[in-house]
């Protein structure tokens, strides 16, 4: 009963202290940049925008790709 307890107030918790990693808005591509500096630069400069990701590539390359959420 103890770990249900503590479970529950660890979700909690993390709720109140990070709420968009319970975000599940999907999240659509917006633009390919060549670092992950300038990606960050780039969704940061996005105003209108709540969720926003940079996801490096899988080919190696160094390039990240943003994404965005749509209201």
């Amino acid at each position: 009963m103890t770990a249900i307890i503590v479970a529950i107030g660890t979700v909690i918790s993390l709720y109140a202290f990070e709420p968009l990693w319970f975000d599940t808005r999907m999240h659509y591509y917006d633009s390919t940049y060549s670092t992950e500096q300038a990606c960050n630069l780039g969704a940061h400069q996005q105003k209108d925008v709540t969720g926003r990701v940079c996801v490096p590539k899988d080919d190696f390359s160094g390039h990240v790709d943003l994404y965005l959420t749509k209201d």
